[in-house]
């Protein structure tokens, strides 16, 4: 039940934002004569963020639905050329944002995904430094040392202990300075 919920959420949104749309245009008709389209834009790019692709172009049908009605005299016949043109200039001004709201969320979850496996290849890597199975070592552009596990310290004979940290441990062997 929750995932045909989470299916249907976006259509949901689209024909809440699009009836959102043609409510406040029929109520603001007077004010909106020359701009019918500004409501339907807003309703398409808020169906498109929401839901994607799909209910970018479901929200651009229905608006074009609404637009077309409203347009002439509440008749879904279109007869100008000049509202032909204007219909059409709208739906590829529509197909536009959705499309471009689709390419942003799949950005998103491409750097999603990149950035959990950056995390796990982090984890891994520090695994490795604290495990002591070998030596590493971090340094900075100046090819001083900025870290180093206990098994790189060992390696080049400096012990720890007494030393607050190991870093402290190789800021003051000068042996450890990698030029």
């Amino acid at each position: 039940m929750k995932g045909t919920r989470y299916l249907l959420a976006p259509y949901a949104v689209t024909l809440l934002a699009v009836g959102s749309a043609l409510l406040l245009t029929l109520l603001l008709q007077p004010l909106l004569k020359s701009t019918i389209f500004l409501l339907f834009l807003a309703a398409v790019a808020v169906s498109a963020w929401y839901g994607g692709m799909e209910a970018g172009l479901l929200a651009t049908a229905l608006s074009t639905l609404a637009v077309s009605y409203l347009e002439p005299v509440f008749s879904l016949f279109v007869a100008s050329l000049d509202s032909i043109v204007r219909l059409g200039l709208f739906v590829l001004v529509t197909i536009l944002i959705s499309l471009l709201n689709s390419k942003l969320y799949t950005a998103k979850q491409h750097l999603q995904m990149s950035l959990q496996k950056l995390q796990v290849s982090e984890a891994r890597f520090r695994r490795l430094v604290e495990s002591n199975i070998i030596g590493v070592i971090v340094a900075n552009m100046d090819g001083a040392i900025t870290e180093a596990n206990d098994a790189f310290l060992r390696m080049v004979g400096i012990f720890a202990r007494g030393f607050t940290s190991r870093a402290s441990a190789m800021a003051r062997h000068d042996s450890t300075r990698i030029y």
